[in-house]
């Protein structure tokens, strides 16, 4: 990676997905953000596209050069394909997609696809709150309830990309039905909207 070179990172949510221009060190030099379904439900890959595109050309007008793209997604990856697995509630339409692979093709350059949090945890790892620690656990709120978990400085996974579910750990065996199928999973409780809805009340 040459130093003006940047790569492209993009965070999709069940309801926002932010985009950026991000230097070898971290520091973010162009983002962007966007409701994940503002053209409506089942549209979400092309505001992937449309918002990769945006950010590259703002990148490229500024002299940098663009090396290689990285997505967050909320759901379980296959990291070393890119592939998405078949459980993404929030944005269903990514589910099964090869992402990795279209976005390559797309832009011309290598890209790789994770689980959000997973991507957040490492990102505190190596540049934000967890920098120099060896193990640490990311929790993150949002539609939904992530966690991602650096155990002695090794990403855990866990089988089939489940680690860090921890927001469908049931907490509540009476509660009301989750998105997942289950019952009084810690998501329906620890999320933002309940949360602050919560914090209101008090």
């Amino acid at each position: 990676m040459t130093r003006d070179a940047l790569l492209l990172g993009v965070d999709v949510g069940g309801t926002t997905t932010a985009a950026g221009a991000v230097t070898r060190e971290g520091a973010v030099l162009v983002e962007q953000r966007v409701l994940t379904h503002r053209d409506g439900r089942g549209r979400a890959p092309e505001t992937i596209i449309e918002l990769l595109g945006s950010v590259r050309e703002q990148a490229e007008r500024r002299g940098h050069a663009v090396e290689a793209i990285g997505v967050g997604v909320p759901g379980p990856v296959d990291p070393t394909v890119g592939r998405i697995g078949e459980h993404v509630p929030h944005v269903p339409e990514l589910a099964g997609r090869a992402l990795a692979a279209e976005l390559a093709e797309r832009f011309g350059r290598p890209a790789f696809v994770d689980n959000d949090v997973n991507a957040l945890a490492l990102g505190e790892w190596m540049f934000g709150a967890g920098r120099g620690a060896r193990s640490l656990v990311v929790l993150a709120p949002g539609t939904g309830f992530g966690a991602g978990i650096v155990l002695e400085s090794r990403l855990v996974r866990g089988a089939a990309g489940f680690g860090g579910e921890l927001g469908h750990t049931p907490v509540k065996f009476d509660g009301p039905p989750c998105w997942c199928g289950g019952r009084g999973c810690l998501a329906l409780y620890a999320r933002a909207a309940p949360s602050a809805r919560c914090s209101a009340r008090s």
